[in-house]
Order: structure tokens, then sequence, then C-alpha cells
């Protein structure tokens, strides 16, 4: 009958989303996992290139060991001349960020910079409202946001990006 047709084409439907939203999930869990075993500067530098591609101009990158609380930092247009200074903090633990992990952050800023913190684990309730209610400008971003923006901003990518994150898309029905 036609209800039965219609009915079994619904569980196919409701079936196959299903399906789809459980592979998403699931690639997205293995990004994440690889992220966060990924070496600590190989992670610093796909965040760095993610402000890149999204077109900024990338003007320092720390290198290895002690970095005093800065990752890297950004410009408006390739000289600075123009714009606020980017300033970037690149955390792969899993854990979730405290106030305090995002106060010394935060003391970072200078003048009108504008601070992006990027935590594979995420950021603490109370960290996100600090963030809201303080009068630097800060942009807080966790793994599923660095995924999301990345997948969003491939075609912009450089290279080096690619390679560091190299993700290959899946096309479904």
């Amino acid at each position: 009958s036609v209800d039965e047709k219609e009915e079994e084409d619904l569980e196919s439907e409701v079936e196959a989303a299903t399906s789809l939203e459980g592979d998403q999930d699931n690639a997205r869990s293995e990004i994440l996992e690889f992220l966060g075993k990924m070496p600590p500067f190989d992670f610093q530098a796909v965040c760095a290139k993610l402000v890149s591609a999204l077109g900024h101009e990338v003007v320092w990158i720390s290198p290895p060991g002690p970095d005093g609380g800065l990752d890297f930092v950004a410009y408006a247009d390739p000289i600075g001349a123009s714009g606020r200074r980017i300033k970037g903090q690149a955390k792969r633990q899993q854990s979730k960020q405290d106030v305090n992990d995002v106060g010394a952050f935060t003391s970072k800023l200078k003048g009108d910079d504008v601070g992006v913190f990027i935590a594979l684990g995420g950021f603490t309730k109370n960290a996100l409202a600090d963030s809201f209610s303080n009068e630097q400008r800060l942009i807080l971003l966790d793994g599923a946001d660095l995924i999301n923006l990345w997948i969003e901003n491939y075609g912009q990518l450089d290279e080096e990006a690619r390679d560091l994150l190299a993700l290959k898309p899946v096309w479904r029905l």
C-alpha cells in the first residue's frame, strides 16, 4: 500500500541521516584525537595556518620551547600597518581551560590587541563567562570550532597547512 511505502521511505531516510550523523561524529572524534597527539609545535602551526586562511598575515610563530604564553602573532595586512594585532594561544590538551588559563593569556593582550585562544578541550563555563565580560577582545575556540573552521576554509589553506592536517571529503547520498 501507499502508506507502507511512505513509511518505509521515511524509515530509510531516518536511518541514512542517523548513519551520516554517526559517521560525521566519528570523523570529528578521529580528527580531534589526531590533533591531540600532534607535536605541540605542529598544533600551534595548524592554529596559525587557520588564522592565515581566515585572511590574516601571520608574522610570528613561537619556536619550540617555552613561549611565554604566546604561540603566534598575526596582523590584518602583510606589514601590520592597519587593523588590530592578533595574538594567539594554542592548547592541544583535552582538559578544559579554566579562568586562570584564560586570564594568563588575556594578560598578554595590550591596547587594542585581539586574542584568539584555541583549546581542543574547550573552556569551563566560568572561563567562557569571564571572556565575555572582559574588556579585551577575546575569541575562544574549542576543538569543534577549529575543525569546522578548518573544513569551511580548506580551500584557503596553503600546502603546508594541508600537509599538517590533510582532510579528505566523503560524499554520500
